[in-house]
């Protein structure tokens, strides 16, 4: 089974689970990331890369590292063609999801969960980084943001993660003009 259907099958079954010793301090080593599902030397986010390439994908002598190809950001709509010029987002980042229930989640949750190709994007780095950890209410890409806030809504819903009450009506206003 390739990772992308071990993903699908895992999350599909995916229950939020509670436990009365979860963690309240957010921890990013706590999410691990970047894994080799499949053991072919591929980590997340090579292997994403390769998903999102418009074109065939060159790879270091090795084969495990992307060092050609061709992405489209999907919050500029900017082209690049150089890896080291992408970083990996994820669209409800690990520290928000954290403090609205993942908290709660075994290791193993984590893991699919920061590895989720559905929660993943190759998108301009100082972009990724002016958003760090912000949810749709506290910011929003340039481009395509209604496409954004389907994506961040489903991840949240997929997940059964929590909407803070005093972002809900923010939320419901975002969903409703993008008649989602």
């Amino acid at each position: 089974m390739n990772r992308v259907a071990l993903l699908m099958l895992v999350c599909s079954n995916f229950v939020a689970l509670g436990s009365a010793h979860a963690q309240s301090n957010y921890n990013r080593g706590d999410y691990p990331h970047w894994s080799d599902f499949d053991g072919n030397g591929r980590n997340t986010r090579q292997e994403l890369l390769t998903m999102l390439s418009t074109i065939p994908v060159s790879y270091s002598s090795n084969g495990r590292t992307v060092t050609h190809g061709r992405w489209i950001s999907s919050w500029t709509g900017d082209i690049y063609v150089n890896p080291r010029d992408l970083e990996i987002d994820h669209t409800v980042a690990l520290g928000y999801a954290h403090a609205r229930g993942a908290k709660y989640w075994s290791r193993e949750q984590r893991e699919i969960f920061a590895n989720d190709p559905r929660n993943l994007q190759a998108v301009e780095g100082a972009l990724n980084r002016k958003k760090g950890a912000a949810g749709i209410t506290e910011w929003l890409p340039p481009k395509n943001q209604c496409q954004y806030i389907a994506r961040f809504h489903r991840i949240m819903l997929t997940y059964k993660l929590s909407y803070y009450d005093k972002e809900r009506v923010k939320v419901n206003e975002l969903i409703s003009k993008c008649s989602l």
